[in-house]
């Protein structure tokens, strides 16, 4: 007996090397996977060591799609397997040992079976063997069953249906262009009346805002600053606002409410006073998008919902506050009849360092020159092209970004959800922390997809994912922006919220290094009294292409109120909540301020129109 079970072994062992025999792999995805039969060298006990090598052609499986392969014959110290990617370049001809062991593989030798599954379970691809099949299908379909309806929700969104294709180059986003052709008649209009003359056939400067980080400290001083600006006149004579940690929450909410200034004042004080808090609905509502797409999430999604409560707490319908997009901001801004919103981050990965750009159109890294359309942050994208249709991220997702550098605020602030969200949520959040330079801080950061993955002319192709945090860390000025040649500021006003300004203004002294190690015309800037005067003008009177520069910082204004002194009383950058009439005075004096020195500011305009033209 024993002898005719050897017999039938060695039978079917010969009959299996001199004849090869057909495979098939059946894709269970919703996404095109890459696969090859290769060749794997291996022990004599049949365990794979590496050095693989390809069989035949690699070929492209489209979603729920299958394909036949040869299985090559058998071989001592040799095994078969199937290799599979959902990135084509993933895939080559050959595999070194250390190769070998980071790429996704089914073994396929005869005794596997002649099907093989590839099928997404737990956010990763996965292969199976028939009998392995059996066990893991009725998982997964339950799944899919149950996520159907919520994907399918994706493809009923206004880019739910689209691919995004990275935008290479450092030229302008056509409706950046678009914009400021049509903002241009709007700020000559309101220049004609600050000057009272008319301004046919002068040119006509851009004047920009850079308004610093600092907490709600930031954004508060910005709102005093926007105040000032409007009842001047001078708010409808801007063409960009650029903006960085808390003063990005103050410009993204001004943006996306479309109120008054004065409007938005009351508005702002009611969101300071109070904790806005957020449910578990909230949380399931904004988490599970992001998890049916495989985005990892942090505190610092916890930390944006936060935000969009305090800010938007006046959307009455379910989770209001958390479907706002920065996408919907093109509806204020599109005529040209508000300035240019510009919102920066930074990206932190392997310690190199790059200003991050978010405005109502587009993603970018200007260094990089990439840049993708604002609802196509956080999809996945293979060489230029996204490869899901994931929905666009949450305004107070973004803000969160902006303002991750609020570390010690986010800690409390999970703390403070744990009473209230089960124990689920909290294991699902990734804690991301990044450390900065010699002081070892640590600050909350996020991981997103790498628009340029897999792109060949790029540097950073091998990196999936990117790590974004608040700029404020490397300067509290979101400079970077303003200075890209593309956009021809003429007119610069720094508005500084920074925790050291009453320190020797450290951080603008830093953007002045910056200017002189860049060749990037600015003005000599003298520091001596910057926080002693309300509002500092420097220009340079013999060059055209130096731009003009304004100071603004929260100097006491008697006139505003004689016992309110902003340098001693000043609120520290994790205070979250104030009381009214800490919000009046800090962004009272901002508004007095600009307000008492409107006649300055526009001689400086005048002077410009003069230099240019």
């Amino acid at each position: 007996m024993l002898y005719k079970i050897l017999f039938l072994i060695i039978t079917f062992a010969l009959n299996s090397a001199l004849f090869a025999d057909n495979i098939t792999v059946i894709n269970h995805t919703t996404n095109p996977v890459w696969v090859g039969v290769y060749k794997v060298k291996a022990s004599w006990l049949g365990t794979s060591i590496g050095d693989a090598d390809l069989q035949n052609k690699i070929v492209k499986i489209p979603a729920d799609g299958k394909t036949e392969f040869d299985r090559p014959r058998v071989k001592l110290k040799i095994n078969r397997e199937v290799f599979f990617s959902d990135v084509e370049k993933d895939l080559k001809n050959k595999f070194n040992n250390y190769e070998y062991k980071l790429i996704n593989k089914i073994p396929a030798g005869t005794t596997k079976g002649s099907t093989f599954h590839i099928a997404e379970k737990d956010g990763v691809i996965k292969g199976y063997h028939e009998i392995e099949w059996k066990v893991v299908k009725p998982i997964i379909e339950a799944l899919r069953k149950i996520t159907k309806p919520i994907r399918d929700s994706f493809a009923k969104g206004p880019h739910g249906k689209e691919t995004a294709v990275v935008r290479r180059g450092s030229n302008l986003a056509p409706e950046e262009v678009a914009f400021l052709h049509k903002r241009e008649s709007k700020v000559k209009n309101a220049l004609e009346k600050l000057l009272k003359i008319k301004l046919d056939g002068k040119k006509i400067p851009k004047i920009a805002l850079c308004m610093s980080g600092g907490g709600m400290r930031a954004a508060t001083v910005a709102t005093g600053v926007f105040e000032g600006l409007e009842s001047t006149g001078l708010l409808d004579a801007t063409t960009y606002v650029a903006a960085l940690s808390g003063s990005t929450w103050t410009v993204a909410s001004i943006v996306e409410l479309g109120q008054s200034t004065q409007d938005y004042c009351k508005h702002f004080t009611e969101s300071l006073t109070s904790l806005h808090a957020f449910n578990l609905a909230d949380a399931i509502h904004v988490l599970q998008p992001k998890v049916l797409s495989n985005q990892q999430i942090g505190p610092v999604d916890l930390y944006g919902m936060l935000l969009a409560a305090t800010f938007f707490h006046h959307k009455k319908n379910k989770y209001g506050s958390h479907d706002i997009q920065l996408s919907d901001s093109q509806r204020r801004i599109k005529d040209g009849n508000l300035f240019f919103p510009i919102y920066t981050a930074l990206q932190v990965k392997d310690s190199n360092l790059h200003c991050a750009e978010f405005t109502p159109y587009e993603f970018g890294i200007d260094d990089w020159n990439m840049h993708i359309p604002i609802w196509s942050f956080g999809r996945k994208f293979v060489n230029g092209t996204s490869t899901d249709f994931a929905t666009e991220q949450s305004l107070g997702f973004l803000m969160g970004i902006w303002g991750s550098a609020l570390s010690g605020s986010i800690k409390n602030i999970i703390n403070t959800a744990k009473s209230t969200l089960p124990n689920v949520i909290f294991k699902a959040l990734n804690d991301i922390s990044v450390e900065i330079g010699v002081s070892s801080i640590r600050a909350a950061a996020i991981k997103a997809y790498n628009p340029l993955y897999a792109v060949k002319d790029s540097p950073f192709k091998n990196w999936e994912q990117i790590t974004l945090m608040d700029a404020g860390y490397v300067n509290i000025f979101p400079f970077h922006p303003i200075f890209n040649k593309e956009r021809e500021i003429g007119i610069i006003i720094f508005v500084d919220a920074s925790g050291s300004v009453f320190k020797g203004t450290p951080d603008f002294k830093e953007v002045v290094k910056y200017t002189q190690a860049n060749r990037i015309p600015f003005p000599q800037i003298t520091f001596d009294f910057l926080t002693k005067n309300q509002v500092n003008l420097f220009s340079d009177k013999k060059n055209a292409n130096v731009p003009i520069v304004i100071y603004l910082a929260p100097v006491k204004n008697k006139k505003f109120n004689s016992s309110y002194d902003p340098k001693k009383e000043y609120p520290s950058t994790f205070k979250f909540i104030y009381t009214p009439e800490e919000i009046k005075n800090l962004k009272g004096v901002m508004r007095q301020n600009i307000i008492d020195h409107k006649d300055k500011i526009i001689d400086a305009i005048r002077q410009k129109i003069e230099q240019i033209s």
